[in-house]
C-alpha cells in the first residue's frame, strides 16, 4: 500500500497503459479493500480516470481504519 496516507503507488497502475497492468490492479485492489470501486480496465482514457479518482478519495479518507482492520486481520 505505500507509506501511509501515499495511493501513487496503487492507484498508478489503474491509470497503465497496457489493460493487462491495470485488470490486475483493479482486481488486486478490489480483493485486498473488499471496496466495490467503479472502475473499468476496458474503458477509454477520460473514463478510465475516474477510478482512479474514486481510489484516490477512498483511500485519503479511509487509510486509518483499513490498515487498522489489516493489522487486526480482518
Amino acid at each position: 500500500m505505500g507509506r501511509q496516507g501515499d495511493t501513487r503507488v496503487d492507484h498508478a497502475q489503474l491509470e497503465n497503459r497496457s489493460l493487462g497492468l491495470r485488470t490486475a490492479a483493479d482486481s488486486a485492489l478490489r480483493s485486498i479493500t473488499r471496496q466495490p470501486f467503479l472502475y473499468d480496465p476496458w474503458a477509454n482514457d477520460s473514463t478510465r480516470s475516474l477510478g482512479p479518482a474514486e481510489w484516490r478519495a477512498w483511500w485519503s479518507s479511509s487509510w486509518r481504519k483499513f490498515l487498522f482492520h489489516a493489522a487486526q486481520g480482518r
